[in-house]
C-alpha cells in the first residue's frame, strides 16, 4: 500500500529504486536511466496520492458549530488564522528535491541527468538549423542512355545494378544519378555530360551519409565554372527523395 491508502501499481519498483538511492550503498548516481525513472515514479506517486480520496481515518472531523463572536477582551480572538494548505503534491516534490540533493553523489546524479537533457536539446537544435544546401535537386524522368551506361560500367570496382538508376536535376553542369549496387548499398554517381565523363561514384551502407564531390582542379581539367577559385568543391548529398548541392569555395585562387 502506498502513502495515499490506495494501490500504487509501481510501488514495488519505486521501493527498489529507493534502496538504490537512499540505502546503505547508493549507486543510482551511476545510472542516469534509473535516476530518471525514480524521478518519474516519485512524481507519479505524488499525483496518485493527491487524486485518491482520503480513507475514513484520514478524513478531517466535521466543522464545529460556529462560535459566538469574540469580544475585544477575549485573548483567543488574537490567535492568527491558519495559513492556507499547499497545493496538492507540492510537499512531495519539495521532499523529493531535498532528498535528491542531500549528498554530493546525489547532487552529481541530478546534474548528470540535467546535462544529458541539455545535450539532447542542443543536438536537436543543431540538427534543425544545420547548413542549408545551395540547391535541392528533384528526381527527373530521364532514362539512362548509352553514354551513362558505358560510364557506369567502366567506373572501376563499383558494381551498379543498372535497373535501379534514377536521375536528378542538373546543377553546375553535373548530373547526379542514384542507384543500388550488387550488395544492396545505395550509390551516388556524378556525370559531367558536356565532356562525357564520370566525375565521382560512391556507394555506402544505408546508415552512412551518401555524398559525392566535384572539384575545381586544373590538373584534371575539371571546370565547374561560376568563377569559383581553384580548390573549390561542390558536394552532392543524397537525402530522402532529393540530392542536395553544397558549394564550398576555396579561400583564394591558386
Amino acid at each position: 500500500m502506498s502513502e495515499s491508502g490506495t494501490s500504487f501499481e509501481d510501488e514495488a519498483e519505486l521501493r527498489a529504486l529507493h534502496v538504490r538511492a537512499y540505502g546503505p550503498d547508493p549507486d543510482i548516481q551511476d545510472d542516469p536511466a534509473a535516476f530518471a525513472r525514480l524521478v518519474e515514479l516519485e512524481a507519479a506517486r505524488a499525483q496518485h496520492a493527491s487524486a485518491a480520496p482520503p480513507s475514513p481515518e484520514e478524513r478531517p472531523p466535521a466543522d464545529p458549530a460556529p462560535a459566538s463572536p469574540a469580544s475585544a477582551d477575549d485573548p483567543s480572538a488574537l490567535v492568527p488564522a491558519p495559513e492556507p494548505p499547499s497545493p496538492p503534491g507540492s510537499a512531495a516534490r519539495l521532499s523529493l528535491a531535498r532528498r535528491l540533493t542531500s549528498s554530493p553523489s546525489r547532487l552529481l546524479a541530478v546534474a548528470t541527468a540535467a546535462g544529458i537533457a541539455a545535450v539532447a536539446v542542443i543536438y536537436a537544435v543543431a540538427t534543425l538549423v544545420g547548413p542549408r544546401p545551395d540547391a535541392a535537386l528533384a528526381p527527373t524522368a530521364a532514362a539512362p542512355d548509352d553514354v551513362l551506361i558505358a560510364l557506369v560500367r567502366n567506373s572501376g570496382p563499383i558494381d551498379i545494378d543498372l535497373s535501379t538508376l534514377q536521375s536528378f536535376e542538373t546543377f553546375g553542369g553535373i548530373e547526379p544519378w542514384y542507384a543500388v549496387d550488387d550488395y544492396g548499398n545505395p550509390c551516388l554517381i556524378l556525370i559531367e555530360r558536356s565532356r562525357e565523363r564520370l566525375v565521382d561514384a560512391e556507394c555506402t551502407p544505408a546508415e552512412a551519409d551518401l555524398v559525392g564531390d566535384y572539384g575545381e582542379w586544373p590538373a584534371y581539367e575539371y571546370d565547374f565554372g561560376d568563377g569559383l577559385p581553384v580548390g573549390s568543391i561542390v558536394r552532392f548529398q543524397h537525402r530522402g527523395n532529393s540530392v542536395e548541392a553544397f558549394v564550398h569555395p576555396a579561400p583564394g585562387s591558386g
